[in-house]
């Protein structure tokens, strides 16, 4: 998945936003047919976020244009975001 200025898999994610928040956060896989049955437009949406003929970013182009691009964790640490993500997960219902 590209985010920011880094290519992380959803794993990693969950991690870093694990390692920020000193929260458990983990990354579980659901079956698309299951996301559908529940909502079809965010079924649709994640399809097209997975599709192989999708767009990718050229990160090293990004990163040649624009040398200090922000990768995710240091996202993770911009005043607000980690505040924003444990409220969250404080509010969240356990899984």
């Amino acid at each position: 998945m590209d985010i920011a200025a880094d290519e992380l898999t959803a794993p990693e994610i969950a991690s870093a936003i694990a390692a920020a928040t000193g929260r458990a956060v983990r990354y579980e896989r659901i079956p698309l047919d299951e996301v559908r049955a529940q909502d079809p437009r965010r079924a649709a949406a994640i399809a097209r976020m997975w599709a192989p003929d999708r767009p990718a970013a050229e990160l090293q182009t990004c990163r040649a244009t624009i040398p200090d691009l922000t990768g995710f964790r240091a996202w993770l640490d911009t005043p607000g975001v980690t505040e924003a993500f444990t409220t969250y997960l404080s509010e969240a219902e356990p899984i």
